[in-house]
């Protein structure tokens, strides 16, 4: 029940108009397209919303979908990828920290491998490159933990790794 409820709650902030604060804040949507490394070797397009900016903080709702790059399990596994996140950004001018928690579920479709679905929790911290208050190029790269859990036959797996990511966007 939690699982179908989870990704619904994620959505309903980005249906709400931004809220804004006096001074400089970022363009409402960005779109962006993203590469994650270990342990899901991804490509992924992405939507993000701007929710709210209070003085030099600026929260961010997105959602996304992505595929496997197949070279997991020697180019046998395939899977779809279905993130959703929230993410604080701060900073001056062009830089910015930004700290990011999500969550994701990832979808296989091959029967060579096992496991059919697997969730995935996780916390990243960053580095942002965008210019507040103007539309244009944006560029992120984050570190962090993976918390990923799957049926493997007859039992709950879990795993921790550590996952690197990369994204290219444009702010509008």
């Amino acid at each position: 029940m939690l699982k179908s409820i989870l990704p619904l709650l994620f959505l309903i902030p980005l249906m709400s108009p931004a809220q804004e604060s006096s001074g400089g804040h970022f363009p409402n949507n960005t779109i962006y397209i993203s590469s994650l490394g270990q342990p899901e070797n991804v490509l992924a397009i992405n939507y993000e919303r701007r929710l709210l900016t209070f003085k030099s903080i600026s929260t961010f709702a997105s959602i996304g979908a992505g595929h496997s790059i197949p070279d997991r399990y020697n180019g046998k596994a395939k899977w779809y990828e279905f993130p959703a996140g929230l993410s604080f950004v701060t900073g001056k001018r062009n830089h910015h920290f930004e700290f990011a928690a999500g969550y994701g579920v990832v979808k296989y479709y091959n029967r060579n491998i096992q496991r059919h679905n697997e969730s995935v929790i996780k916390i990243t911290g960053g580095y942002r490159l965008q210019r507040p208050n103007e539309k244009g190029i944006s560029l992120r790269v984050a570190l962090g933990p993976a918390f990923s859990s799957y049926w493997d036959g007859d039992y709950r797996a879990s795993r921790t790794s550590a996952s690197v990511s990369a994204g290219l966007g444009y702010a509008f």
